[in-house]
């Protein structure tokens, strides 16, 4: 006799007969419809008789579709992100992370009844290929990022950006013609452990229509010893601008830098006035 779970009252039981006086064998089929573990019984037995065998049976619904979806995919440094796993089918699994930074493999029941996620702290600057490993009693799948690899960067922050002479005077007497050449300066705070932004780039809008073309931000410095009020500074580069105006005015200055974790513009301000030429009184 064969008696499958659930026990109780409610367990099925199989009878199969045999006349077999050697080896013999019984093929017995039975649908599980829950995944579970099941204690199977079987006791075999004849009027002088019996031996009673227990079989362990793992049902469960097989892994399909399996998604893993960081977010953000650009993390910002000593910043968590959110790793998410989800399934379109499959129980009782077993989820591993590998994040690919050297960090220990971290294991999470999963299955297709809900998302599974994980909050990640990102310390180290780097490009991790991760991947998620996903196994149960028929199998295992493993699935690398569907967004393409983590990338941790060091974000924009603690630039200044500044005009030594904010205020100029254009056209005669003062310049030949109508233009001036202004310089700006791009300062970075260096202090209490700042740390310079990853793989950065810069546009310059001068604020009279020009703005430059995206170019990568230097990760050397032209002036270790500058200082912007009584602090010192790295000053990154100087810049020039020169201002073909007709008549004076106000001009906005913006250097946006980006990376893929930030957007940040700063701004100075540069003035130009046309000296009075001619002025009377009648």
């Amino acid at each position: 006799m064969l008696t499958v779970p659930p026990a109780g009252p409610t367990a099925t039981s199989i009878i199969a007969t045999t006349m077999a006086q050697d080896f013999f064998s019984i093929p017995i089929s039975y649908i599980y419809t829950t995944e579970n573990t099941y204690n199977v019984s079987v006791n075999i037995s004849n009027l002088v008789s019996y031996m009673f065998f227990t079989l362990p049976i793992e049902a469960d619904k097989p892994i399909y579709g399996l998604v893993f979806r960081p977010y953000p995919p650009y993390v910002p440094i000593d910043t968590n992100g959110i790793l998410n796993i989800s399934m379109s089918w499959g129980s009782r699994a077993t989820c591993t992370f590998y994040i690919g930074d050297g960090s220990p493999l971290v294991s999470l029941p999963c299955d297709h009844y809900e998302q599974v996620s994980y909050s990640y702290l990102f310390s180290v600057v780097g490009v991790y290929h991760s991947k998620v490993f996903s196994i149960n009693s028929l199998g295992s799948v493993n699935v690398s990022s569907s967004t393409g690899p983590i990338i941790v960067q060091i974000p924009v922050t603690k630039f200044s950006l500044l005009c030594p002479d904010n205020s100029n005077y254009i056209g005669p007497p003062w310049t030949v013609e109508y233009k001036r050449n202004v310089s700006f300066e791009l300062v970075w705070d260096h202090q209490n452990n700042n740390r310079y932004p990853t793989n950065a780039s810069y546009t310059i809008d001068f604020g009279d229509g020009i703005v430059s073309s995206p170019e990568l931000l230097p990760t050397t410095f032209e002036d270790k010893n500058y200082y912007l009020w009584s602090s010192n500074c790295y000053k990154v580069f100087t810049f020039y601008h020169t201002y073909p105006a007709i008549r004076g005015g106000n001009y906005s200055v913006n250097i946006n830098i980006w990376n893929l974790v930030s957007d940040v513009t700063y701004s100075a301000k540069h003035d130009l006035y046309e000296g009075l030429v001619g002025l009377g009184l009648t």
